[in-house]
């Protein structure tokens, strides 16, 4: 028996890198989201699991309709794929273009390719177009996402926790507008953070045992993946998920340190989801946007 759900969310995977996530979400038995493809390969489209295909030319005219259909009556849209192809971002920014007109919340979670002198004017143009038509584009940098790894990373293992750490962004925010959290943050507050923000960046950390709220806090705040000093960010989300034993000193000592962390108290919005599946295992996600 389905849920029904208020909130309509669509996951839009772009590419080979997009198709991935999305593949790997449907495997997890994520509810509460529809899952689209959109490709102009057509491998992409047959390998894809979601439900809704779209094949597109790479300028994506003959396909505006379908866009315009799909995101009717859509209250958030995330979008992904690997950056590194001008394909891919001309896709998104074009679906970007046509969700802000159709004032659908977009948030874009994109990979950055591996740093190197010839592809960092590229980059940067890319992520100007990219943000300039999404409300928020979350980078996730190649190069820093490997220092999270063991030095003994192949990149078939690279490419898993490239897609494990996508797949951690959206579900932060799916699960705290779609479960019903110890403290909830509702779509309304996520669309008011989110809306027009810009670029956003996000720190992971994950901890067990008697120091778990510290170290998992310091992990998400220390995260390579937060490019930027959270200081420096006008507004930011929390989540925090633990195990119905989670306590209410444990979720106080994780939102202190998080605000003294930011040098501020008035910027910072977050909820609170419980799984018994996470046994002692603590999860602290941090959100900082409009820099």
């Amino acid at each position: 028996m389905h849920r029904e759900y208020l909130t309509n969310i669509k996951v839009i995977g772009i590419g080979s890198s997009g198709g991935n996530v999305i593949n790997e979400m449907i495997k997890d038995n994520i509810e509460g989201i529809e899952y689209v493809t959109i490709s102009t390969d057509e491998q992409d489209i047959e390998k894809s699991l979601a439900n809704t295909k779209i094949k597109v030319e790479d300028n994506l005219e003959k396909s505006l309709d379908d866009i315009k259909t799909l995101l009717k009556e859509t209250d958030i849209l995330f979008v992904t794929f690997g950056m590194g192809g001008s394909k891919g971002v001309k896709i998104a920014s074009k679906i970007g273009d046509i969700a802000k007109e159709m004032e659908v919340l977009i948030v874009g979670i994109v990979t950055k390719p591996f740093y190197s002198a010839e592809n960092v004017k590229e980059c940067e143009e890319e992520i100007k177009l990219l943000t300039n038509s999404m409300d928020t584009l979350i980078t996730i940098s190649s190069d820093k996402l490997v220092e999270l790894q063991e030095e003994t990373l192949t990149l078939e293992k690279f490419y898993v926790e490239a897609n494990n750490a996508i797949k951690k962004g959206i579900l932060c925010f799916i699960k705290l507008i779609l479960q019903n959290g110890l403290v909830g943050l509702d779509f309304a507050d996520i669309r008011e953070t989110l809306l027009d923000s810009g670029i956003a960046m996000m720190g992971f950390g994950e901890a067990e045992g008697e120091n778990r709220v510290v170290e998992a806090t310091e992990l998400a705040l220390q995260s390579p993946l937060l490019e930027k000093s959270i200081k420096s960010a006008q507004k930011l989300i929390l989540s925090i998920a633990g195990s119905s034993k989670l306590g209410l000193g444990e979720v106080y000592t994780i939102t202190n340190m998080v605000k003294e962390a930011s040098g501020r108290v008035d910027c910072l919005m977050f909820g609170v989801t419980t799984d018994d599946n996470l046994g002692d295992k603590l999860k602290v996600i941090i959100l900082a946007t409009n820099f």
